[in-house]
């Protein structure tokens, strides 16, 4: 299956100092779809239209639930966590299990159940509690952690699906495709 991505930027490669940067609507990383209309509309009529590879070889879906050990390895592994995780508690009086716990607790209650909801919200916040500015080290640990690798949505009526792709060392350019504004003839 191919996959597209608009743009109007010049770049060889997608460079994970850019994941977290942007409108990362369905969450951080490296966005694609399988329409070709929908690319075209992110070159602003004079760039490019890449056809990818995205690598990604077990994607999550948006319904999926991580267990409570997967969300602690996603906070423990988080840059300077225990100081974030005081907006659970007071690890001194309470204990750091307790706290850590609650944290957990809070994560867990913003996944998806009985096939409602988005795993995305309770992953942006998580991500954006914890790793703010480190978007690319927390996807690298969803997918230790998980095994899941990318995020696919269908999105609108016509089943036109986009694709997050977390480890952009995977990602491939098949073909590239210049988009050229073509103005009004005299």
């Amino acid at each position: 299956m191919h996959w597209f991505h608009g743009t109007t930027h010049d770049f060889e490669d997608f460079d994970p100092a850019y994941i977290g940067i942007g409108n990362d609507q369905i969450g951080s990383g490296f966005y694609f779809t399988d329409s070709l209309e929908t690319a075209e509309q992110y070159t602003a009529g004079s760039g490019r239209i890449l056809t990818v590879d995205p690598g990604v070889e077990n994607p999550m879906d948006p319904c999926h639930r991580m267990t409570r050990e997967q969300i602690g390895i996603l906070i423990m592994g988080a840059p300077e966590y225990r100081d974030t995780l005081m907006n659970w508690g007071e690890i001194d009086s309470e204990g750091y299990g307790v706290v850590l716990s609650r944290a957990v607790s809070s994560y867990e209650q913003m996944m998806p159940e009985d096939g409602e909801g988005d795993i995305v919200d309770m992953m942006n916040a998580l991500s954006n509690d914890f790793w703010r500015g480190a978007e690319a080290d927390f996807l690298a640990l969803v997918v230790k952690t998980t095994g899941k690798d990318g995020l696919i949505r269908t999105v609108g009526l016509g089943g036109e699906r986009h694709l997050v792709a977390w480890l952009p060392e995977r990602i491939q350019v098949l073909k590239e495709d210049l988009i050229l504004e073509v103005g009004p003839r005299p």
